[in-house]
């Protein structure tokens, strides 16, 4: 896996291999594997919603600094 790689998966085994100089948040859910990435102000929140089980939403919020005018 080079550096640009997001994840590698096996699907013979049911396993994934991820990069992990890449920051970012993993959910598995129905045997699948989603990557939320990181909010680019590198700021934020990721919140996960579950219903019967299984993932049913994803909330990604980003924040930001406020820049102070003098």
């Amino acid at each position: 896996m080079n550096k640009n790689d997001q994840a590698i998966l096996n699907l013979d085994k049911t396993t994934a291999e991820i990069n992990l100089s890449i920051n970012a948040t993993y959910v598995v859910s129905d045997g699948k594997l989603e990557m939320l990435k990181m909010p680019e102000s590198g700021y934020g929140e990721h919140v996960v919603e579950w219903l019967g089980g299984n993932m049913h939403r994803t909330i990604n919020s980003e924040t930001r600094k406020a820049v102070r005018v003098r």
